[in-house]
């Protein structure tokens, strides 16, 4: 939405600079083109969910500047480690705004001006922008920087750029890249390629198999699941339970009944919620004051371990798992289904909707942890953690 104006603006700029009217004139076309499906956009999330923008940047984006300063720019560290490509585009970049610099302040330094060159200060602008953006938001968690994959392309003609303008130079080392340009490219394709798929763990030709987002793909997969689940153990129950969840977007798929985003995704009552949004990158919307508003009857997760894995639901939702207050309304066990075996779901229920389920007789409960004040205990035999079973 920011990036789009910027791009036809200096789109125009161009054309005005060059008397190229074709330029001006696109650009106009253009800009009427995307005000027309900003309004068309901005309408419908409007009408669906009552706000402007869209629904993820109030979950996401936090009101401080400064964390999301402190977050984007680990992510921008992040991303410049990720390859060769990436940091020597963007130093060569920095070079170039620097040139640009000195040309203005220093014509002793100007060099015959190519048919192009006007060019450069808009295409170094704009790439800077669609550095800066990210890091004003606060990032992402996601694997492989997705956010700045846009800038990958103009990172590689900041790379073309360089061997264009030391072709026209009359310096040995413009010389010798103008000769050996394309090699040195090539050389420099193959060890990025290698060095990522180093630092990944795998080699590119295993991205089908093992790809660094491939879980996110799985997670869905497995919300669908549950979901069916879901509908078998409650089919007969008039009123399906309200679930809260972290990942929605599979369960939602599949799930008849009511659906809490805990995130706020999905939910405009999280994601307009007056808390801080900060804690973990990308799931800070939730707040423990809405949640005990909301009460729903089941919350999908695992009591926190010494492992990595079963912390996740504890830390997203920022300490509710062992909180006195959620321990007192809820409980961790096993719901079966009456008379049908293997239709069970093993997760947090609310202690109000267990003693109407089975004052029903649709379904039994078995406790299989407890919160004793400080860490959950499995139920009559030690104190381990329980592995989860959906």
């Amino acid at each position: 939405m920011l990036a789009v104006p910027f791009a036809l603006f200096l789109l125009w700029r161009h054309g005005t600079s060059t008397a190229r009217s074709t330029c001006s004139r696109a650009a106009s076309y253009l800009a009427v083109v995307f005000l027309l499906v900003l309004a068309a956009l901005t309408g419908f999330r409007l009408w669906y969910f009552g706000y402007p923008l869209p629904n993820t940047y109030y979950a996401k984006v936090s009101p401080s500047l400064i964390y999301n300063l402190t977050g984007g720019f680990e992510y921008f560290v992040e991303f410049l480690s990720s390859g060769i490509v990436v940091g020597a585009g963007t130093a060569l970049l920095l070079i170039f705004l620097l040139l640009l610099a000195a040309r203005r302040r220093l014509p002793s330094v100007s060099s015959p001006d190519s048919p192009n060159r006007c060019n450069y200060p808009h295409f170094v602008s704009f790439t800077f922008l669609l550095l800066i953006l990210p890091v004003l938001t606060g990032g992402d968690h996601f694997a492989m920087s997705r956010f700045f994959q846009p800038v990958f392309p103009m990172l590689c003609l900041a790379l073309t750029l360089f061997v264009i303008e030391m072709r026209q130079s009359a310096l040995r080392f413009g010389a010798f890249l103008s000769r050996y340009g394309a090699a040195s490219l090539f050389l420099l394709a193959l060890l990025d390629c290698l060095l990522f798929a180093w630092g990944n763990g795998a080699s590119l030709a295993d991205w089908r198999w093992e790809s660094p987002i491939d879980n996110e793909f799985r997670i869905a997969e497995k919300g669908i699941a549950l979901g069916h689940r879901l509908n078998s153990l409650f089919t007969e129950l008039p009123v399906k339970p309200g679930v809260a969840v972290i990942p929605a977007g599979g369960i939602a798929r599949s799930y008849t009944g009511p659906i809490i985003d805990l995130l706020g995704l999905n939910d405009t009552r999280f994601a307009h919620y007056q808390g801080s949004r900060e804690g973990m990158k990308g799931h800070a919307s939730f707040e423990k004051e809405l949640f005990f508003s909301i009460a729903p009857d089941i919350l999908i997760g695992v009591p926190p371990g010494p492992d990595k894995g079963s912390r996740f639901t504890n830390d997203t939702l920022k300490g509710l798992l062992v909180d006195q207050a959620f321990a007192r309304q809820y409980c961790y066990g096993s719901l079966s289904r009456t008379g049908t075996v293997g239709v069970q779901l093993t997760s947090f229920f609310s202690r109000r909707f267990l003693a109407s389920v089975e004052e029903s007789g649709v379904a039994s409960f078995s406790e299989t942890m407890q919160f004793d004040g400080t860490t959950y205990v499995k139920v009559g035999v030690s104190d381990q953690i329980l592995a989860p079973r959906y």
